[in-house]
């Protein structure tokens, strides 16, 4: 459950730094849309999946999936790096609430 809320962490970290303003609460709600509405599809494929090849080779699969788009994320994602760049962007956030 720990990696799931640090993932929700980061996710939401991203929608906020990435989606336009007024656009974030159409976004969000997309999000979570299709987030919940994928749950029954991939319980069914992952129990016939499980049925034919076997829960462990599934979760051998699936965790190598999962790694690889983490690495191909990492190399290839836009990254503010850097104190100044954290502080720029929370700093233009608030200059945009504020008017």
């Amino acid at each position: 459950m720990p990696n799931r809320r640090l993932g929700n962490v980061v996710w939401t970290t991203v929608l906020q730094r990435r989606v336009p303003r007024e656009l974030i609460g159409r976004i969000s709600s997309l999000d979570w849309f299709l987030s919940l509405s994928l749950v029954p599809l991939s319980t069914a494929l992952s129990g016939t999946v499980a049925g034919a090849v076997g829960a462990g080779p599934l979760l051998l699969w699936c965790g190598g999936g999962c790694a690889l788009l983490l690495a191909i994320v990492l190399c290839c994602a836009d990254r503010d790096t850097g104190a100044d760049a954290l502080v720029g962007a929370v700093g233009h956030r608030h200059a945009d609430q504020a008017t």
